[in-house]
């Protein structure tokens, strides 16, 4: 119940162990490795190297991962995505091992990003058919074929469609101007129009159809009647549909192997984070330095890991004068989940006290006066060993809260809150029960 005493330490490894040193150390995860800016070996000797590089190989790996595992999660059932409380996978150690040994593992990650591309591209192509659609279907009771509709040799023939609002104006000052206008079809946003006029009145036709909003009609890429083409882009689309659905099929089946990926992201991840490491450590021809803090009472394990490498050694270092030393404090099971209110206002420095055996009772204790209710307090603890069970990962708070709960409910038994007043206005019959418990009545006393 103290802060932690730290020691220095100073490891250097031959370039063909450091790898796995490092991988040892990360599992063990009782180091607070020093980057070359804030090691004090690096200010001392300055000849030291530090080749620090970009991982572009590995970085675009884990983004293509994270692409695919995303992806994969659209087709997942939503019963076997991970709960909010539980967002963690569990997987055990030779299971982790054989998907990272495994080629299989990349093969997936192909077939989910080529089934991801075709997924993309048969949806932009849907997208492209039924938007060719809409822009034909006004065009329906169009007769004639649309290659007819061009310039020929002494007249212009063009279609579009002229917005609804002032069209009647329009339409005018076009037969004014020598047009000739035929309505395909309208609605009441714009109206489908085929307007012919003489060859060298064109120029005039154009300049009122722009200062209208006029949007010219293009159909270079059909030839027949309108129907026909109609009937063919429904055709490409029912079988661009079937495709669609035989490949979001085939993604459901991947997704049952997105763990696989998973697995793939997390070890490559921690491969970069060693290389990063390694990279941002002072070197010589041969030799990674790596410095670092730890724990007193964890030194003898990492002697005991730095000594299963031949070509590794390790000693100890005396703190700089000016140089920060890491905080960490420790406390028994009791007292830990009350660390979350220490490290929340604030970590004590190198040499204070650590303050949490001193606040975990009083907390708790004015915790539950504040509220002096038992009803709550049972609500409360209730719900609080309900998150106990169902959540993952590090749940001191958790904890804390069930046991001000409970100081809770003796404070509200001693005093006689039950949610309220309400054992008094609806269960009389227990008052008595409730005045046996009490030690004082705070609205009388």
């Amino acid at each position: 119940m103290a802060i932690a005493k730290m020691q220095k330490v100073i490891i250097a490894s031959h370039r063909c162990e450091i790898t796995d040193l490092l991988d040892k150390l990360q599992q063990a995860n009782i180091l607070d490795v020093l980057n070359s800016n804030t090691a004090m070996i690096t200010k001392q000797w300055p000849d030291l190297s530090v080749d620090i590089k970009r991982y572009k190989d590995q970085e675009e790996l884990l983004a293509k991962l994270d692409d695919s595992i995303n992806f994969l999660k659209l087709y997942t059932d939503p019963k076997k995505l991970p709960s909010p409380l539980q967002p963690l996978i569990v997987v055990d150690s030779d299971e982790y091992q054989k998907t990272i040994d495994d080629a299989d593992a990349f093969e997936i990650l192909k077939q989910t990003q080529n089934c991801q591309k075709n997924i993309d591209a048969t949806n932009s192509d849907i997208d492209s058919a039924t938007h060719a659609i809409n822009s034909l279907l006004p065009w329906q009771s169009l007769d004639a074929d649309v290659e007819d509709i061009c310039p020929r040799n002494n007249s212009y023939i063009m279609a579009g469609m002229l917005p609804a609002r002032n069209s009647d104006a329009v339409l005018e000052n076009l037969s004014q101007a020598g047009a000739a206008v035929e309505i395909i079809s309208e609605d009441k946003i714009a109206k489908a129009c085929l307007i012919a006029s003489h060859s060298q009145k064109h120029a005039q036709i154009s300049k009122i159809l722009r200062a209208s909003d006029f949007e010219q009609a293009h159909f270079d890429k059909y030839t027949g009647n309108v129907n026909g083409n109609i009937a063919s882009l429904n055709d490409k689309l029912e079988k661009l549909s079937e495709k669609l659905q035989s490949l979001q099929e085939n993604a459901t089946e991947l997704s049952q192997k997105r763990i696989v990926l998973q697995i793939l992201w997390d070890h490559c991840q921690n491969q970069l984070n060693r290389k990063k490491t390694q990279s941002q450590s002072p070197t010589t021809q041969s030799t990674v330095i790596v410095e670092a803090w730890v724990r007193e009472h964890d030194f003898k394990l990492l002697e005991k890991i730095v000594g299963e490498f031949s070509a590794s050694s390790i000693d100890t270092l005396d703190p700089a004068e000016d140089e920060v030393v890491p905080v960490e404090i420790e406390n028994n099971r009791a007292i830990k989940p009350f660390e979350t209110i220490t490290r929340l206002h604030g970590m004590p420095n190198v040499g204070d006290v650590d303050p949490t055996v001193f606040l975990a009772p009083f907390f708790m204790l004015f915790f539950g006066i504040c509220l002096t209710d038992a009803g709550y307090g049972i609500v409360m603890t209730i719900a609080a060993w309900w998150l106990l069970k169902k959540l993952q990962g590090n749940k001191g708070a958790i904890w804390m809260i069930l046991a001000c709960s409970i100081m809770t409910i003796i404070a509200g038994a001693l005093t006689g809150g039950w949610f309220g007043d309400s054992i008094d206005q609806f269960l009389p019959s227990l008052v008595g029960a409730k005045e046996s418990m009490m030690l004082f009545d705070p609205m009388k006393e």
